[in-house]
């Protein structure tokens, strides 16, 4: 049987494998798994994930790549409060990446990577609420940090505008831009 000739061949060199396993003990999970692929580096991850102080939700993974060639790490560890009284969330991550071929990928998200956000759920009543995000890539020196306000005057209906502010490098002067998004039923203009 000649699988390269009908097909089969290609299919097996594009499949990926993957094993996850998950553990929960004293409410947090614990997990590990694999990943394989042909001609790209295999990967072992470690992940965890659960609350602190009955209040904050908190998660992390790691991720070894390797091969022949190659090693790296990935990790990521955030973070999620919900202050419910004045209905405000904070949310943080933190993002490293030290797979060099990333460097020149769209998202820059090589080496340092940080992000955070916080959601004000009600700001005067609950049709007017605000978001504020910024995320920044330490290694390449950027930044992108907005904060929008949002009215939702009927359902299937929210404006959003704000200021949105970039920079492509810590030494140059940011780019700053007005945002503006109308969402009508599940669409945006």
């Amino acid at each position: 049987l000649n699988i390269t000739s009908n097909g089969l061949g290609v299919m097996a060199r594009d499949t990926a494998l993957a094993a996850k396993g998950e553990y929960v003990i004293g409410g947090w999970e614990i997990g590990g798994g694999a990943w394989y692929k042909y001609q790209n580096p295999s990967r072992l991850t470690a992940t965890a994930s659960g609350t602190i102080f009955n209040k904050i939700s908190v998660f992390g993974e790691a991720v070894f790549a390797f091969d022949q060639d190659t090693k790296f790490g990935q990790g990521t560890a955030g973070f999620m409060y919900n202050w419910k009284t004045p209905e405000i969330t904070f949310m943080g991550q933190y993002y490293f990446n030290g797979d060099e071929s990333a460097k020149e990928a769209f998202t820059g998200a090589y080496g340092q990577n940080a992000a955070i956000a916080i959601n004000f759920g009600k700001i005067l009543n609950k049709k007017v609420t605000a978001n504020i995000f910024g995320i920044s890539n330490f290694t390449n020196e950027t930044t992108i940090a907005s904060a929008m306000l949002n009215y939702n005057p009927v359902n299937e209906l929210k404006v959003s505008a704000g200021p949105y502010i970039m920079w492509k490098d810590y030494n140059e002067q940011p780019v700053i831009s007005a945002k503006t998004t109308i969402t009508l039923g599940g669409g945006k203009f």
